[in-house]
């Protein structure tokens, strides 16, 4: 009973806000742990290993994406999608160190995409990711690249 003689309502019996999530807590790391060393769960879920996108930083997934690269220079850039070649063209195309992996050697890839011309050493390429497919192109430079990321890219 309160002060004013009226009976308190029960309250439900159990542990106490505190007790309940110290429980929590206990359960939560115990079930943490025996996850993290569960073989099924290193199988289950590889560690990512993306880069980001050069233009808005997202990761890009390795199966995902585009590459592009300048291998003379072994220079590279990575984004999420085509839309994101273009302002990043447009506002300097900051290259990241490294090169990208590719395997084959298309003849295709000795003209550029957008022109037609032969590219020479200093070509960039632009590979794009899809499982485990690539799909490259070359272009004469990056203001080629540009143009033709502009006008819808391979399939406009």
């Amino acid at each position: 009973m309160d002060a004013c003689g009226r009976k308190r309502p029960e309250r439900a019996r159990g542990p106490r806000p505190r007790q309940k999530l110290a429980l929590q807590s206990q359960i939560l790391t115990a079930n943490l742990q025996r996850n993290l060393h569960s073989p099924a769960r290193r199988l289950r879920w590889p560690p990512v290993h993306g880069e980001p996108c050069s233009w808005c930083g997202a990761t890009v997934d390795p199966e995902d994406g585009l590459r592009a690269a300048e291998p003379a220079g072994e220079r590279k850039a990575a984004f999420c999608r085509l839309e994101h070649v273009v302002p990043w063209a447009m506002h300097g195309a900051h290259w990241d160190a490294g090169t990208v992996e590719f395997q084959g050697d298309d003849p295709a890839l000795s003209t550029c995409a957008q022109c037609g011309e032969a590219v020479d050493d200093a070509r960039v390429l632009l590979v794009r990711h899809r499982g485990e497919f690539r799909v490259a192109d070359a272009f004469c430079g990056v203001d080629h690249l540009e143009a033709w990321a502009r006008a819808g890219g391979r399939y406009s």
